[in-house]
């Protein structure tokens, strides 16, 4: 589906949970969340009816976010009967990879494409102060695991933070090439919920350029991320920039939540209800939503906060 601005829609990021196994400091409170009752969050019929009507609409490419996706019961099953939904052509997952030794066969069998697995930091003691309770150990065993399935597609994540990740960029590039995997930096966004980081945190992407002066351009591959490659890396680098120089204009996403609510932008507080919806409301609901969507996101910046109204887990990553 086309929307208001010309941008073809076919992407949406779909969370299953709000709930995780880590409380990463730029995605959600220490104390978690105040965890909402059954009746208030997407069943599974409803989120594989939601991805039949988004489907319908032009949806060729789903992301299943969290929260933490794995720690959902029946996350295989969900996977195995998105996977199957007439119409959409990759399923992805976005994970902190914890479970991944024991989910990553059955959900590569089920037909899970890609991976992104989030990893800031490959400091045991960094990895526990930005996750709160994670170990960089499990994390590490996750990625291993995921290799070894043969996924078409491994991303690892780092939020680019100043005065804390930024001192790793070469190390983390290395894996580059060392693994036949992407090692992408994101910017670190000002949602409303990490308060924790100062003004000197949020710095530029260009910062890993000036750190790895060796790394040579290639074409883009119709992502957000503009790609580089270190000389004899099996793998590439990406840069996203949603703060220093937002791409805005070639957004082709929507995110669904948990609890049922699409948002045509992630920075935006509009948010469209397909909780109780029949089919035909369904889509109707994204088709609105859609045409709806802003042209851009408005200011970003350590003074400028994102008008979400979520914290990140209560969104998809």
């Amino acid at each position: 589906m086309i929307d208001q601005c010309g941008r073809e829609i076919n992407y949406m990021r779909m969370s299953v949970t709000e709930l995780c196994n880590l409380r990463c400091r730029y995605c959600m409170p220490a104390e978690g969340i105040v965890k909402k009752s059954h009746d208030e969050m997407l069943t599974e019929d409803e989120m594989i009816r939601a991805v039949q009507a988004a489907a319908s609409l032009g949806i060729r490419k789903l992301r299943i976010t969290g929260g933490e996706p794995l720690i959902k019961k029946n996350i295989v099953s969900i996977c195995r009967r998105a996977a199957s939904v007439p119409g959409i052509e990759e399923l992805c997952i976005t994970t902190n990879g914890i479970l991944l030794p024991s989910l990553a066969g059955p959900l590569r069998e089920v037909g899970v494409k890609r991976l992104n697995i989030s990893l800031d930091t490959l400091d045991p003691e960094k990895y526990r102060y930005i996750s709160r309770c994670g170990e960089l150990s499990q994390a590490i065993d996750g990625i291993h695991a995921a290799l070894a399935e043969g996924f078409e597609k491994i991303k690892l994540n780092a939020v680019l933070i100043g005065g804390f990740n930024d001192d790793e960029i070469p190390a983390l590039a290395e894996l580059t090439r060392r693994y036949p995997l992407d090692m992408r930096f994101i910017e670190l966004m000002p949602m409303d919920g990490n308060r924790d980081f100062g003004p000197d945190a949020y710095i530029p992407c260009t910062t890993v350029l000036d750190k790895l002066p060796e790394a040579v351009s290639e074409a883009a591959d119709g992502g957000v991320a503009r790609l580089y490659r270190l000389p004899g890396a099996l793998g590439r680098i990406g840069l996203i920039s949603p703060v220093s120089a937002h791409f805005c204009a070639a957004c082709n996403r929507i995110r669904l939540t948990a609890d049922g609510k699409l948002k045509p932008c992630l920075h935006s507080g509009d948010e469209y209800s397909l909780k109780g919806l029949d089919d035909a409301g369904m889509v109707r609901e994204i088709e609105r939503a859609i045409w709806r969507k802003p042209s851009w996101h408005g200011e970003l910046d350590a003074a400028n906060r994102s008008r979400s109204g979520r914290n990140m887990n209560q969104i998809g990553g």
